[in-house]
């Protein structure tokens, strides 16, 4: 290939301050509406439970499809067969369910971890505050002491 041929296969970016990815786009690119799909945000209306339960069934479901797969192909049934094709679709389907639960528990580990993570830093703030006050408390102790102590002295001496 000539390289003017690479020249033209390779896509231009626009590149701004500030520019976000929708916004980047190349020459030949038309306007499009652009959807995003928000995972964290679908996390917090699922139930737990339920998303176990779910994957349980997938991985029940997959081992029955790939035990047919292989029944299928055991009987003499040929790679591009129809049957083959439409378990093995099927199976694709329960596979991307099995990651898209999966990424969902990793997703509610990570929140657990930093939920926890915030509560420790606000007991350490707490704890470092009860530290300053005892040790205001015992120097406030020891100049009373020494008050009483030079009151005690004082009068002897009178």
């Amino acid at each position: 290939m000539s390289t003017d041929a690479l020249k033209k296969r390779k896509s231009k970016v626009l590149r701004g301050e500030g520019g976000t990815p929708e916004t980047k786009r190349g020459r030949g690119e038309v306007d499009q509406d652009v959807r995003f799909y928000n995972e964290e945000g679908e996390l917090d209306s699922r139930d737990p439970q339920q998303d176990f339960l779910q994957y349980k069934e997938s991985c029940e479901s997959l081992v029955t499809i790939m035990s047919e797969i292989q029944e299928l192909k055991a009987s003499g049934a040929k790679e591009g067969n129809v049957e083959v094709e439409l378990r093995r679709m099927q199976g694709c389907i329960h596979f991307m369910n099995m990651k898209k639960l999966n990424r969902l528990a990793h997703m509610r580990l990570k929140r657990g971890r930093d939920q926890t993570h915030e509560a420790k830093q606000k007991v350490d703030v707490l704890h470092l505050q009860l530290q300053n006050l005892l040790y205001e408390v015992m120097h406030l102790q020891k100049e009373i002491s020494k008050c009483l102590e030079f009151k005690l002295v004082q009068s002897i001496l009178c």
